[in-house]
């Protein structure tokens, strides 16, 4: 009777697993006009260049504000924006800052990127969120 318990229980938690697993393959959070906005996919988004790229080219167009910097006022702010289905970065926010500034000129920085290689999902590229971390140091 205790073996067909421990079965029983083990099969159920399977089978719970599974039923989440192939539920959150992928994560759709926005609806917009029909079309979703993805948090995370087969194949994410790609800087070209990948990573090195991404902070070279962050390296090369930051400006930090020589006021800020004096006074030794840095750290990260978070942007967040969508990779759209041809590469295209849109709908940039600063979504974790603390001085008005950086979070303009991290959002410049942002705003000005060239097109990224789009994230797919099932074989289809799809629109998806990224948080691209901009530090002032």
């Amino acid at each position: 009777m205790k073996k067909i318990a421990i079965y029983i229980t083990i099969s159920i938690s399977l089978l719970v697993v599974s039923v989440f697993l192939t539920s959150f393959d992928s994560v759709k959070t926005v609806n917009q006009g029909g079309d979703y906005v993805y948090d995370f996919v087969d194949e994410m988004p790609v800087f070209p260049g990948g990573e090195e790229g991404l902070k070279k080219y962050i390296e090369d167009h930051l400006v930090y504000p020589k006021r800020l910097k004096k006074e030794g006022i840095g750290g990260r702010v978070f942007v967040s924006c969508i990779i759209e289905k041809d590469g295209e970065v849109t709908n940039e926010k600063a979504i974790q800052g603390f001085n008005k500034k950086l979070e303009f000129e991290a959002l410049r920085v942002v705003q000005g990127m060239p097109n990224w290689i789009p994230g797919k999902h099932k074989g289809k590229l799809v629109r998806v969120r990224q948080t691209i971390a901009v530090e002032f140091k």
